[in-house]
């Protein structure tokens, strides 16, 4: 299933699988005949090896696949939020929506805290200026960050989006994250309910 979805938005991932696997195969085989090595050795090490190998492309393409599927949908944040490390970083998704489909997401993590709007750059905008002040009234002293989701210069690309978060400066310890987080359940308790 997940490769007929992924060939369906990327068909050369059929020909990347079969050039790494069939190449790593090659590489070991070969390798086993210079070393004179059992052919029964050498041989299942080459077709696993192999599959492993095509497998890790058919990984890499879905994740890719799966973002181009949903760049520029409302909540398209949320594919790529649900594949960070989930030790480190927790997020909270639509944390304020508008009717327009505008929303801003929250994220908590090392870096503090991380603010993301999807939508129209000016109604957006308005939004996470009014949720930084908030959140930098209840979380006193942590870092805020916020930025646009979108493809413009100013904007961050939903393919970058795990990049860009996990690149800001660390600035909190685990146990200053979960201070964090209890503050914040103040702000999301007077939060009126969607």
């Amino acid at each position: 299933e997940a490769y007929k979805r992924t060939a369906e938005i990327d068909p050369s991932v059929t020909w990347w699988m079969l050039g790494v696997g069939l190449g790593v195969a090659a590489v070991i085989i070969v390798l086993g005949i210079v070393t004179s090595m059992a052919w029964w050795a050498y041989v299942p090490l080459a077709l696993m090896a192999g599959l492993l190998g095509a497998m890790l492309i058919l990984t890499r393409k879905v994740r890719t696949a799966t973002i181009k599927r949903y760049d520029g949908q409302p909540g398209s944040a949320e594919v790529v939020l649900q594949l960070m490390n989930k030790k480190k970083y927790t997020y909270d998704m639509a944390i304020n929506v508008n009717r327009q489909m505008d929303m801003v997401h929250r994220v908590i993590g090392p870096m503090g805290i991380v603010l993301i709007g999807e939508g129209s750059g000016a109604r957006v905008g308005e939004m996470l200026k009014s949720d930084t002040r908030k959140h930098e009234q209840v979380s006193y002293g942590t870092p805020v960050t916020a930025f646009v989701l979108g493809n413009s210069k100013s904007q961050v690309k939903l393919s970058d989006l795990q990049k860009h978060i996990e690149k800001l400066p660390k600035s909190l310890q685990p146990f200053q994250i979960a201070e964090v987080k209890q503050r914040l359940r103040a702000l999301d308790a007077v939060r009126p309910k969607a």
